[in-house]
């Protein structure tokens, strides 16, 4: 009964936030129409810091995909789903690499504040509705596995200009606002803090389910998390994209944990009228 109060609470959040951002916007004319679906692989480089555990900052370099739709009129709206893989050690020690996997799978919805001729403002949201992070640390055993299973809720603004015949940029920013998410590690205790300082987490209770129990709401002050994404598109098939993104948050006061990642990739559009 719990967990389905804060998932209820989560969803209204979310509701709330769809349209107080709609309500701020004006529009001048009408953009460039497209519909995509789009395919991309490139590489990754990401680094993990838990201080809970370890000054030790992990980093390391692997392979990235994405598969997305994206249809563009007055408004955007768009489907994307991301995955990468890599593998990740620290400069202090030869000990304890890491195996990391992230899926995140998200919707958009955006629309113009300004267009002109050659270069158009939207602003909107972004709601990844699944963000699933696993990391696999060799020789720490019993503590070897930490898991985040989230879905985060997002401002998102994109600036659109056209450079040339064949040139095309898109830059855009996100910041979070909000998620649910529940982060454990395999032998550490992954309840938060604040649920056993209040006295709202019993070993001995039969109504929840206990999984739900370790989910949290948290705002952006509690959770923070970044995003850029520039893209240059030549012609209608080929498009060169960088992301860069950063995570703060934290399960102990005063030990956060650190995570991100850069990554380059090309696309190819298979479909693009």
């Amino acid at each position: 009964m719990f967990a389905v109060k804060k998932m209820t609470k989560f969803i209204s959040l979310n509701i709330i936030a769809v349209f107080s951002i709609c309500s701020c916007y004006s529009q001048e004319n009408i953009p460039k129409k497209h519909s995509k679906i789009y395919l991309g692989i490139g590489s990754v480089f990401s680094s993990f810091q838990d201080t809970k555990f370890s000054n030790s900052r992990y980093s390391g370099n692997g392979e990235f995909y994405e598969l997305g739709l994206e249809n563009r009129k007055n408004d955007i709206w768009g489907l994307h789903f991301y995955y990468y893989n890599t593998n990740e050690q620290t400069n202090t020690h030869n000990k304890g690499l890491s195996s990391i996997n992230n899926y995140n799978f998200s919707i958009k919805y955006l629309k113009p504040l300004s267009s002109k001729k050659i270069e158009c403002v939207y602003l909107g949201i972004k709601w990844d509705l699944i963000d699933i992070y696993s990391r696999s640390v060799a020789g720490l055993y019993n503590n070897s596995t930490y898991s985040m299973f989230a879905s985060n809720l997002k401002v998102m603004g994109i600036y659109s200009k056209r450079l040339a015949t064949h040139f095309k940029l898109d830059t855009s920013v996100e910041m979070q606002l909000a998620n649910f998410i529940y982060e454990s590690s395999s032998f550490g205790f992954g309840i938060p803090q604040e649920k056993l300082v209040n006295g709202e987490f019993e070993y001995q209770v039969d109504d929840d389910d206990p999984l739900f129990e370790s989910f949290e709401n948290r705002l952006f002050w509690d959770y923070f998390n970044l995003s850029t994404n520039v893209k240059v598109h030549y012609k209608k098939r080929w498009t060169l994209s960088y992301m860069w993104n950063i995570q703060r948050s934290r399960v102990v006061k005063k030990y956060p944990l650190t995570r991100g990642y850069n990554s380059l990739s090309l696309i190819y559009n298979i479909k693009n009228k």
